[in-house]
Protein backbone atom coordinates (compact mmCIF):
# COMPACT_ATOMS: atom_id res chain seq x y z
CA UNK A 1 0.00 0.00 0.00
CA UNK A 2 0.51 3.59 -0.74
CA UNK A 3 2.22 5.36 2.63
CA UNK A 4 4.21 8.07 0.92
CA UNK A 5 3.02 10.70 -2.08
CA UNK A 6 5.67 12.04 -4.14
CA UNK A 7 5.65 15.17 -5.80
CA UNK A 8 7.15 14.25 -9.94
CA UNK A 9 8.53 16.63 -11.91
CA UNK A 10 9.91 16.80 -15.53
CA UNK A 11 13.73 15.74 -13.93
CA UNK A 12 13.03 15.42 -10.55
CA UNK A 13 11.17 13.67 -7.98
CA UNK A 14 10.45 15.19 -4.22
CA UNK A 15 8.54 13.40 -1.00
CA UNK A 16 5.71 15.82 0.10
CA UNK A 17 4.29 13.86 2.78
CA UNK A 18 5.35 10.96 4.57
CA UNK A 19 8.50 9.22 5.14
CA UNK A 20 8.32 5.12 5.67
CA UNK A 21 8.25 2.33 3.64
CA UNK A 22 6.03 0.75 6.02
CA UNK A 23 3.62 3.36 7.37
CA UNK A 24 3.16 4.21 10.61
CA UNK A 25 0.77 6.85 12.99
CA UNK A 26 3.21 9.94 13.82
CA UNK A 27 2.83 13.16 12.88
CA UNK A 28 5.00 12.53 9.29
CA UNK A 29 3.88 9.20 8.96
CA UNK A 30 1.07 7.61 6.76
CA UNK A 31 -0.95 4.52 6.24
CA UNK A 32 -3.01 3.60 3.31
CA UNK A 33 -3.78 6.99 2.07
CA UNK A 34 -6.83 6.88 -0.52
CA UNK A 35 -7.61 10.37 -0.84
CA UNK A 36 -5.59 13.93 -1.14
CA UNK A 37 -7.39 17.46 -1.46
CA UNK A 38 -5.21 20.53 -2.29
CA UNK A 39 -6.46 23.87 -1.50
CA UNK A 40 -5.79 27.50 -3.36
CA UNK A 41 -2.95 28.02 -1.00
CA UNK A 42 -1.12 25.03 -1.33
CA UNK A 43 -2.12 22.62 1.99
CA UNK A 44 -2.73 19.14 1.54
CA UNK A 45 -5.47 17.44 3.32
CA UNK A 46 -5.32 13.51 3.40
CA UNK A 47 -7.15 10.69 3.60
CA UNK A 48 -5.12 8.62 6.39
CA UNK A 49 -6.87 5.74 6.36
CA UNK A 50 -5.72 2.94 7.98
CA UNK A 51 -5.20 5.79 10.67
CA UNK A 52 -8.33 6.72 10.39
CA UNK A 53 -7.87 10.68 10.33
CA UNK A 54 -7.62 13.29 7.72
CA UNK A 55 -4.01 14.84 7.87
CA UNK A 56 -3.19 18.43 6.91
CA UNK A 57 0.16 18.79 5.59
CA UNK A 58 1.10 23.03 5.43
CA UNK A 59 3.47 23.83 2.18
CA UNK A 60 7.42 23.00 3.27
CA UNK A 61 6.29 21.35 6.49
CA UNK A 62 7.41 18.10 7.81
CA UNK A 63 5.22 17.06 9.95
CA UNK A 64 0.98 17.08 8.96
CA UNK A 65 -1.94 18.19 11.84
CA UNK A 66 -4.62 15.48 12.14
CA UNK A 67 -7.82 17.85 11.68
CA UNK A 68 -10.66 15.02 12.01
CA UNK A 69 -10.37 11.33 13.54
CA UNK A 70 -7.38 9.78 14.60
CA UNK A 71 -9.10 7.78 17.54
CA UNK A 72 -9.62 4.62 15.55
CA UNK A 73 -12.81 3.41 13.47
CA UNK A 74 -16.25 4.59 14.80
CA UNK A 75 -19.22 6.36 14.67
CA UNK A 76 -18.66 8.59 17.46
CA UNK A 77 -17.99 12.56 16.63
CA UNK A 78 -14.43 12.26 17.41
CA UNK A 79 -13.74 9.35 15.31
CA UNK A 80 -14.11 8.59 11.33
CA UNK A 81 -14.36 5.02 9.48
CA UNK A 82 -12.89 3.93 5.52
CA UNK A 83 -12.62 7.29 3.64
CA UNK A 84 -12.13 7.10 -0.25
CA UNK A 85 -12.78 10.57 -0.73
CA UNK A 86 -12.19 14.07 0.32
CA UNK A 87 -13.52 17.65 -0.09
CA UNK A 88 -12.31 20.71 1.88
CA UNK A 89 -14.54 23.56 1.70
CA UNK A 90 -14.25 27.38 2.33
Amino acid sequence: SLVYLICIGATSANTVAGFTLGGGNGLSQLNSPTAIFVDLVGSMYIADNANYRVQKWLANEPLGTTVAGGRGNGATLDKIGVVYAIFVDA
